[in-house]
């Protein structure tokens, strides 16, 4: 009797749809848009103008200057996403990688500058780690 309760429980949920995962609507990929960047220039300003635009766009992430290059990561509501990351191409010339799951490597609950010592490379383009390949460190998702 037990057996054919619970075999009547399961045949229900899945033919009734209870076994379909998230609505429409509620997936992150549905609510947000999440990328990484490279800005091929540095200045004492350019981390208060993406702080900015994170605030206005109601983004949240981090950016890191050197002294050649601005890298970070943006994660936005899925109707701004695109704004930003276009803004970030067509203003400063950024090279921009999508990320499919909308996911960023390092979160924050605010948009934040990480200071130049901290080790934040990928093992993909834009800002891509050195030397992993010439028998370094091995490539990890954020060093």
């Amino acid at each position: 009797m037990m057996r054919r309760a619970i075999f009547i429980f399961v045949y229900c949920l899945t033919v009734l749809g209870g076994v379909e995962g998230q609505a429409d609507g509620w997936k992150m990929t549905d609510r947000f848009h999440g990328f990484r960047y490279s800005i091929p220039t540095s200045s004492a300003t350019l981390h208060s103008t993406l702080l900015a635009l994170a605030q206005s766009s109601s983004c949240f992430g981090w950016s890191q200057t050197s002294s050649s290059s601005t890298v970070g990561e943006y994660r936005c509501p899925k109707s701004v996403g695109l704004t930003v990351q276009k803004t970030l191409e067509d203003e400063h010339d950024a090279v921009i990688k999508v990320y499919e799951d909308t996911k960023i490597k390092l979160h924050f609950s605010r948009f934040k500058e990480l200071d130049e010592k901290r080790i934040t490379c990928f093992k993909d383009e834009p800002h891509k780690c050195r030397g992993a390949e010439k028998g370094g460190r091995e490539e990890k998702e954020e060093l």
